[in-house]
């Protein structure tokens, strides 16, 4: 069998070109496949935007100053509001606030105790589980 022969180029649906299999006939590869391109272009410029812009459509940019992207948005545009209390706050159970100032969460014990005692040595071995 000879790798090089066509039918064993596929077509990459993600990158719309041509991309070899991961067969490796020789140790000299094909500079189509060793350089960091694989399309028609022989070079990966870095200094072109369409690279840098993290576009992988059809657009050949990505513009920041865009308020669809500046704001976040998440869906049909509806705006991500970061002025939302239910945003701002890290709480995403029952309780309104996650106080980081409480001994229950700044300790490192799982067990049955809360914790606050954090000079009590039991909760500086990270065991979590009951007492020995």
């Amino acid at each position: 069998m000879d790798f090089d022969d066509p039918r064993f180029i596929k077509r990459s649906p993600f990158l719309g070109t041509n991309v070899g299999l991961a067969y490796i006939k020789r140790a000299d590869m094909d500079p189509r496949f060793a350089s960091l391109s694989f399309g028609k272009r022989s070079g990966f410029d870095f200094d072109d935007p369409r690279f840098t812009s993290m576009s992988f459509g059809k657009r050949s940019g990505f513009d920041l100053e865009d308020p669809r992207f500046a704001s976040m948005s998440f869906g049909k545009r509806s705006g991500f509001n970061f002025e939302d209390p239910r945003f701002a706050s890290m709480s995403f159970g029952k309780r309104s606030g996650f106080d980081l100032d409480d001994p229950r969460f700044a300790s490192m014990s799982f067990g049955k105790r809360s914790g606050s005692d954090l000079e009590d040595p039991r909760y500086w071995s990270m065991s979590f589980g009951k007492r020995r």
